[in-house]
């Protein structure tokens, strides 16, 4: 669409979009005029209506872009940007009349028409609105035939247990627990209702600022007595549901003989995350990762974190068990399993915040993260551990690291619920402390290499140096040798 170049087609924009009554428009123009327009642009006017707060600095950008479509549906204004995906966006929006903040997942303009997106958005609606439990997002209404069709949501004002880790640094052991125990109770009740999630992960749990957990994105959820084709991939075969680095060993052969067991199996992946800042097996590639899966057990996570008593690690590693059989049998063990070190504990999850709270917001809600002084460990307050790097990085090939909200939201709706081999991607990794950590690995490669150069060419000169010095002595022996033949004493 095209960008406004003139007030008026501004003012127009702003009508068109709904956000609006003509009222508001009238009032503020006039009080614009008022003022005295000047050379103000209609970036500018924008910009100004922003600064009133009569829209949000994400509307503003894009009416200033000529985009005014969809920024109203519904009953839902759209405010923010807080996430995207294969299938869809997510926004932070706001009931018109209630005034309640919700997150709404869009399906993507080019999916809009498709009716296996659609009946997957239906069918991740419904198999959360049977739900009613304290750690599971909530789903409040969905219209499939609106175009595009969306999702509206229970808002979550927190972060995903992935950006804890990037942000902030590894948890102790009692922060751990209490976040175990919660996702544990979500995933009994879940698995009560006769659903097994197949994408529990780090990026699919959101704690908020009362240390509450939440379970979000049902988008792959699988249904007891499921018959429908709605797992299967575009082009109607079975695929790998779920993301490599937590997905269960038979989930990753058939993703659609799977009960609750292979969801303990994710969250002991995801529990083991939240000590060592790195999935239970790091081998570069899916396929690497995905035999090892199948052949080998972790290394045990008190090998790693020397605090965590064996005992705990032992509880982990059963929820890792490469056959069901050897895990706990239902989510309700693991919760009981995790009860001995689930003990509250001073600054969780107050620690964690307080260390965004200083965090600018732009029009997307990004965040900037202040860096610790230099030697200063990564460590926030009492209820946090210090970060491995790896935590920094993600381990899928091709994730973009894009941050959302910190502020005021941070909600990591995961929506590539289409079929896919190494699922959903990271929200919010930090980009700045990610490309810190390529750039150095980078500046090595480079000393390496021109280390390796400079050895090369000394071996070389030093070649031909002797070379040039066993000519000479040569050609001397020759002679001395020739001499002695002609002239025999």
């Amino acid at each position: 669409m095209a960008r406004p170049v003139t007030l008026t087609e501004a003012i127009a924009l702003v009508r068109k979009s709904g956000l609006l009554d003509d009222g508001a428009v009238k009032a503020f123009v006039a009080l614009i005029r008022r003022q005295g327009f000047g050379g103000m642009t209609p970036d500018g006017f924008l910009a100004r209506m922003a600064e009133d707060e009569l829209l949000t600095p994400f509307q503003a950008k894009q009416l200033s872009e000529g985009r005014w479509r969809g920024l109203v549906l519904g009953n839902y204004h759209l405010k923010a940007r807080i996430g995207r995906g294969g299938m869809g966006q997510v926004f932070l929006g706001e009931h018109s009349k209630l005034r309640r903040p919700v997150a709404i997942k869009v399906l993507n303009t080019n999916l809009a028409d498709d009716p296996l997106a659609k009946a997957r958005l239906v069918r991740e609606a419904s198999a959360t609105a049977a739900l009613d439990h304290p750690h599971i997002v909530k789903v409040y209404d969905i219209d499939a035939e609106h175009m595009p069709p969306y999702l509206v949501m229970e808002y979550v004002d927190g972060l995903s247990l992935q950006a804890v880790v990037a942000l902030t640094g590894t948890l102790r052991v009692e922060a751990m627990a209490l976040c175990g125990r919660q996702i544990a109770s979500g995933l009994a009740h879940a698995s009560a209702a006769g659903l097994v999630h197949r994408d529990i992960k780090p990026a699919n749990l959101l704690l908020d600022r009362f240390g509450v957990v939440k379970i979000l994105d049902l988008g792959i959820v699988l249904l007891r007595e499921e018959t429908s084709h709605l797992t299967v991939d575009l082009d109607g075969q079975p695929s790998i549901l779920g993301t490599v680095d937590y997905l269960a060993p038979e989930q990753a052969v058939d993703s659609h003989n799977v009960d609750g067991r292979a969801d303990i199996y994710a969250l002991g992946g995801t529990l083991y995350f939240l000590l060592a800042g790195q999935p239970p097996f790091e081998e570069v590639g899916t396929s690497m990762r995905l035999l090892r899966k199948q052949s080998t057990d972790p290394k045990p996570i008190h090998r790693l974190r020397p605090d965590v008593p064996e005992d705990l690690s032992a509880v982990i590693a059963k929820m890792l068990a490469r056959h069901p059989a050897d895990r706990y049998q239902t989510a309700q063990e693991v919760a009981e399993a995790l009860a001995p070190w689930a003990t509250p504990i001073p600054g969780f999850p107050e620690d964690l915040f307080g260390q965004l709270a200083g965090a600018e917001s732009s029009d997307e809600f990004r965040t900037k993260v202040k860096p610790n002084s230099p030697g200063q460990p990564q460590v926030n307050g009492s209820s946090v551990h210090a970060m491995l790097p790896s935590s920094l990085v993600p381990t899928d090939p091709g994730i973009e690291l894009s941050p959302v909200c910190a502020t005021r939201l941070i909600v990591t709706l995961s929506d590539r619920s289409l079929p896919t081999e190494v699922g959903l991607p990271y929200s919010k990794i930090d980009r700045k402390q990610a490309q810190s950590v390529l750039a150095n690995r980078r500046r090595q490669y480079r000393i390496a290499a021109v280390v390796c150069s400079v050895l090369l060419i000394l071996s070389f000169v030093l070649a031909w140096a002797l070379g040039a010095f066993a000519r000479p002595v040569g050609t001397a022996t020759s002679n001395v040798y020739q001499a002695r033949v002609s002239f025999p004493e």
